[in-house]
């Protein structure tokens, strides 16, 4: 896609291994890729979120999962289909009436935020198709199938000694405030503050260990030929590595 020149862009995501997936392939980007979290978030929100970005004059993706779709509460809004509309040049009811998998081919005319949309279902339905796994064994799995298939492949990921070292500080870490949960439980119960500081340190640092196996898994399973071969039959794909500048 030709644009004029820029050196950065603004990826608006939802999840976090959408965010480890985007900056792993931007290791490979010339620009300068800032990504904005909506952690738990509905399509709406990060949508708008994408179009405040883009009214501050940068370049926007929005990337979020195919199965909002099937999720009422995150759906896209029909609000926000109009705003979409209206700064797509796209009528209104040809987007709102369209699949989120074939909404973000619509964009004929590449106009700010541009849309990403990881299928099938989800991010991990996205890598596993990046992997060459069948279509057979991915189409209409749920989400949380595709979790599984995936997770299956993580837990036989191969670390570097960095990696283990990380995750050993991690693990650490997390045993440290399991102990301080315990001891509040059995002689401060009522202590919620603290309570809530100790378990949301322990997801923290179950969130890093994570991110440790998920960017190694990437980065042992997915070069950038594999991306660059891949990206003609995968259109998500494509969109993000154009708009990274790949």
């Amino acid at each position: 896609m030709n644009r004029k020149k820029r050196n950065s862009i603004v990826v608006v995501h939802e999840g976090y291994r959408e965010g480890y997936f985007v900056e792993y392939i931007s290791q490979f980007s010339p620009l300068r890729v800032n990504l904005q979290p909506c952690y738990g978030e509905s399509a709406t929100h990060v949508l708008n979120m994408a179009f405040k970005r883009s009214d501050l004059g940068l370049r926007v993706v929005a990337f979020f999962d195919e199965d909002f779709e099937g999720i009422e509460q995150r759906k896209i809004e029909s609000e926000t289909f109009k705003i979409l509309s209206a700064r797509w040049g796209t009528e209104n009811e040809i987007l709102s009436s369209t699949s989120y998998k074939e909404l973000q081919g619509l964009n004929s005319k590449n106009k700010n935020p541009v849309l990403a949309v990881s299928n099938p279902q989800s991010i991990e339905g996205l890598i596993l198709t990046i992997l060459d796994v069948p279509e057979s064994e991915l189409e209409g799995k749920s989400t949380n199938v595709l979790k599984g298939k995936l997770d299956v492949l993580l837990n036989k990921v191969v670390l570097k000694q960095e990696d283990a070292e990380l995750i050993a500080l991690y693990d650490e870490k997390i045993a440290k405030h399991n102990a301080e949960i315990q001891k509040l439980l059995e002689e401060e119960p009522k202590n919620n503050t603290l309570l809530k500081y100790h378990n949301g340190k322990k997801q923290e640092f179950g969130r890093k260990k994570n991110e440790v196996i998920f960017k190694r898994f990437l980065a042992n399973n997915i070069s950038l030929e594999i991306l660059q071969n891949k990206r003609v039959t995968i259109k998500s794909l494509d969109i993000l590595l154009s708009e990274l500048g790949i």
